[in-house]
């Protein structure tokens, strides 16, 4: 088990010269076996993410998008992740798990 001190967890992204940080929430859940979760919600479309959470831990989240059809008009979201290069992870309604 590893522990992160959550001043120090950052999660960004990278566009040239330009870094974007995403403000996240982190929670303790006591069910089914988690003990924390880092709640994160980015509005704009980007095709990689980082998380560090720590000075040597640093991964990367890879980002497919779709066009899903809704009852009155199309939009896009996310078809896939890809975290750290080990293989595309489908979107669950939004929600992803990334076991440390």
């Amino acid at each position: 088990m590893r522990i992160y001190d959550k001043s120090k967890i950052k999660v960004f992204s990278i566009n040239g010269s330009d870094t974007t940080y995403v403000k996240y929430q982190p929670y303790r859940l006591a069910i089914d076996g988690y003990d924390s979760v880092l709640y994160f919600n980015y509005s704009t479309k980007v095709d990689t993410l980082f998380l560090k959470l720590s000075n040597t831990d640093i991964d990367t989240i890879k980002i497919s998008y779709g066009l899903t059809e809704g009852r009155c008009c199309g939009f896009n979201s996310i078809r896939l992740l890809n975290y750290n290069n080990s293989g595309d992870l489908p979107n669950y309604n939004g929600t992803v798990e990334f076991r440390k």
